[in-house]
């Protein structure tokens, strides 16, 4: 009876580096996916803000023209307007219609995006205060924040792992 055992295998040792950097290229490509979702909901949240404050402002502005209207008109019943101005005035107010129903169209749109990579119906957003002023940013140098970013990027480390692994 005889056994045979090698010792010492470059096969068998390459063939574990190469496990162990398709490995961690895939953890590299699993956090690099992380953030890619959160930047997208970070940007959904955001939109759904900004459509809702578009919203508010196209309500804003129908309210004000047909407040304009109204006076439109009894100027023109006094004989202090024209009929011009209170036409133009119900233009501008048609047009001002067509756009808050364009920016509700917006907002459904936003929330129905936020939705799908929630999962969950939209809740009422947190609005941003008006007096928030944010951190400054640190690093505060260019240079510094493209170092920081190729330390940092799951995408760049994945690549480097996978160069490794081939």
């Amino acid at each position: 009876l005889s056994l045979r055992v090698p010792v010492f295998n470059q096969e068998l040792r390459s063939r574990l580096k190469q496990a162990e950097a398709q490995s961690d290229a895939a953890e590299s490509v699993y956090r690099s996916r992380g953030l890619e979702l959160i930047d997208r909901l970070g940007a959904g949240y955001l939109q759904v803000l900004l459509t809702d404050e578009a919203r508010r402002l196209a309500e804003v502005q129908v309210q004000a023209l047909m407040a304009q209207l109204g006076q439109a008109q009894q100027r023109l019943q006094r004989g202090e307007g024209t009929r011009v101005d209170v036409a133009q005035t119900q233009a501008n107010l048609d047009v001002a219609r067509v756009r808050l129903v364009e920016a509700d169209d917006q907002l459904d749109l936003a929330r129905r995006e936020l939705r799908r990579i929630t999962g969950v119906p939209t809740p009422p957003l947190r609005q941003v205060p008006a007096d928030y002023t944010p951190a400054p940013l640190l690093p505060r140098g260019l240079h510094d924040w493209l170092a920081l970013a190729v330390r940092q990027s799951p995408a760049l480390q994945a690549r480097e792992q996978s160069l490794t692994a081939a």
